[in-house]
């Protein structure tokens, strides 16, 4: 189930906490890339997870040998 969001709450908290104040001329622009990111990170967690029979890709590491 999906959480709502309220980023313009999440805006103010997070730039408070860094001390990194955000200028009304950027405010809209910041809010847009949180919606875009969180959008994105939505898409990510509706990925299902691999199944108990699928198997981890071997990792190619140059100049190895076994």
């Amino acid at each position: 189930m999906a959480v709502p969001l309220d980023l313009e709450t999440y805006l103010d908290a997070a730039s408070a906490i860094i001390d990194l104040p955000i200028a009304p001329d950027y405010r809209a622009e910041v809010l847009a890339n949180l919606q875009r990111t969180a959008a994105i990170a939505a898409a990510v967690l509706e990925f299902p997870l691999a199944d108990e029979e699928a198997e981890a890709a071997s990792v190619f590491c140059p100049g190895e040998t076994e």
